[in-house]
């Protein structure tokens, strides 16, 4: 069930942002989709995946401009409506807030638009791979200790000093599947 949901963030991605439904999601997932329809978003549709898919992904990924004034102001409107749609679902995720991001960088003019395809899809991988692996990140494995020769003492010795590294665990919450994860290392 988990990688189906997995797989399912990654199909509403915004050329390549990630918008991640969680239970009140299928609001958030309709009203972001409905932003390819917005009749104001019409002169970025080409540039940008308003509401995820890999549609003309090849052109996206070569075109090497930069937005225009015109299309910056069309960007920024495009953030804060998908920023309206977070917020009527309440969502709150790491993988949204990191695409928004990607966004603003975009809408500010440091990256040209291929760029933005780039990073966005690398970004898709890192938030898949994070959602369908989570025990792999930050795992210590303690390295393997050697067995010690049998030795018979002819007088009693003080028990060996071990050293036992340092541990510290580091806690967090996943909004999408709605769980604390706990590392110890």
């Amino acid at each position: 069930m988990r990688s189906l949901a997995a797989l399912t963030f990654a199909s509403v991605a915004i050329s390549g942002c990630i918008s991640l439904p969680v239970d009140s999601g299928q609001g958030f997932t309709n009203c972001i989709q409905s932003l390819q329809y917005d009749p104001s978003l019409l002169p970025i549709k080409q540039k940008v995946a308003l509401s995820g898919g890999n549609e003309n992904l090849f052109d996206r990924l070569a075109d090497n401009s930069y937005p225009t004034d015109y299309e910056k102001s069309l960007l920024r409107l495009w953030g804060n409506k998908r920023q309206y749609c977070a917020n009527s679902a309440s969502i709150n995720d790491l993988g949204f807030n990191e695409s928004q991001s990607l966004v603003s960088r975009l809408a500010n003019g440091s990256i040209s638009y291929g760029q933005f395809a780039r990073d966005a899809q690398e970004m898709i991988q890192r938030i898949y791979e994070r959602r369908s692996y989570p025990q792999q990140q930050r795992v210590y494995v303690s390295p393997p200790q050697q067995a010690a020769p049998t030795v018979f003492p002819t007088t009693p010795s003080p028990p060996a000093q071990v050293y036992k590294p340092p541990t510290t665990t580091t806690c967090s919450y996943d909004s999408y599947f709605k769980e604390t994860r706990c590392v110890t290392q």
